[in-house]
């Protein structure tokens, strides 16, 4: 379920998805040279809760890191949780980079040109609004903050950068 796909400058492509092949979803991962043979599918996470709505994004330009995002219920509600890896999950950093009361869901991953991560997802308050959040990778840490707030709701974010610089483009 929920395939996201992203391509590297070499050509290469990444692929992730939502798998519930041992009873729960989790998020596996696959790559392939010429979109006809696949690597081997690799379970990215091994928890018994739900690792549902998977996002990718490739930095060629640093260590050649692949960052897979996905929201996560092993808390109790659902977060959205960030791996990067440079040898195609083999090994793995995994972190939490928006959590909190209420659900995170619906999350969206794009890297400008200077390198730098964002994250942006659907944050459901206890009230049941919703609005946008994100989060960047600067230095090494993630750094969280709303994004789109309003009377309304803000939800079913995507985003995306240019080849150059770092502006960012956001829908909802």
């Amino acid at each position: 379920y929920n395939p996201t796909i992203a391509a590297g400058n070499d050509g290469r492509l990444y692929l992730a998805w939502e798998d519930n092949r041992f009873g729960n979803p989790d998020i596996y991962f696959a790559t392939s040279t010429d979109g006809m043979l696949w690597t081997d599918a690799i379970r990215v996470t091994k928890s018994l809760a739900r690792q549902q709505n998977p996002v990718i994004a490739i930095d060629d330009d640093t260590y050649g890191r692949t960052y897979l995002a996905w929201q996560d219920d092993q808390n109790g509600d659902e977060d959205i949780h960030v791996a990067v890896s440079t040898n195609e999950f083999a090994t793995q950093n995994e972190q939490v980079v928006g959590g909190g009361v209420g659900d995170q869901t619906e999350p969206d991953m794009a890297i400008d040109s200077k390198g730098t991560v964002y994250v942006v997802w659907t944050s459901e308050a206890e009230d049941g609004s919703r609005d946008i959040h994100g989060s960047a990778l600067r230095s090494g840490h993630w750094v969280e903050e709303i994004i789109v707030s309003g009377v309304q709701e803000q939800y079913q974010p995507a985003i995306s950068t240019e080849d150059q610089g770092d502006t960012l483009h956001l829908v909802w």
